[in-house]
């Protein structure tokens, strides 16, 4: 067997491993409620998420797992008893009061083909 079929087995192996699992996105919620409530005298909704966003990648190191190409998972570390008291705070009363980002924000499969042929102008005139 050739080394990428072995590494494709034991990718396969190891993402039905953890397939059944419960994980943890707590650090990553923790990020965004201490990066939204830094941001409260913004007057930009946008800028507030930008700033979210890269607050995010900032604060999460990436989990780089054997054998994979792709990579940049969060981490899934249970939250401290502290952080799971921020976080309850926030849940109650910080979350309800933030602005929703709405709409398509990641893992877009773009038509270029289509674009390319029809250009922006024929996609506009098909949605129409």
């Amino acid at each position: 067997m050739n080394s990428t079929a072995g590494r494709v087995q034991r990718l396969r192996a190891h993402a039905a491993a953890a397939a059944h699992g419960v994980f943890d996105f707590s650090e990553r919620e923790l990020a965004a409620a201490r990066s939204w409530l830094s941001t409260g005298t913004e007057a930009s909704h946008l800028l507030r998420r930008g700033i979210l966003a890269r607050d995010i990648l900032r604060r999460l190191a990436p989990v780089i797992d054997a054998d994979e190409l792709l990579v940049g998972k969060f981490p899934l570390r249970p939250p401290s008893a502290e952080e799971n008291d921020e976080l309850a705070a926030w849940r109650r009363f910080g979350e309800p009061a933030t602005s929703k980002a709405l709409g398509q924000r990641s893992h877009m499969a773009i038509d270029y083909e289509r674009l390319l042929r029809l250009g922006v102008s024929g996609i506009r005139s098909q949605v129409a």
